[in-house]
């Protein structure tokens, strides 16, 4: 099965609504695949330009014919000790 989590925060700006503060997604066919991938694990982030401010954090692994393959992602507010502890 696929696996997901959603972290909000109570809005001050909105009371009695929600605001996301990380998201996680794992692709139940990417983590059966992981099964292949040789036993290094990548990860990184990245920044989000545009609309929506924050960073992307990726896991991913190589085959053995040297195909990347994505494990998991996740959209967090931004890159540091606690976010990446969260996805990790």
């Amino acid at each position: 099965r696929s696996s997901y989590e959603v972290k909000k925060f109570p809005s001050i700006e909105h009371p009695g609504k929600s605001m996301l503060q990380r998201a996680f997604l794992a692709l139940h066919a990417c983590k059966m695949a992981f099964v292949n991938c040789r036993p290094v694990l990548c990860i990184d982030g990245t920044f989000l330009t545009g609309k929506y401010r924050g960073q992307i954090l990726t896991a991913i692994g190589v085959d053995g014919n040297n195909q990347v393959l994505p494990l998991a992602f996740a959209f967090v507010e931004s890159e540091n000790t606690d976010s990446w502890y969260w996805f990790l």
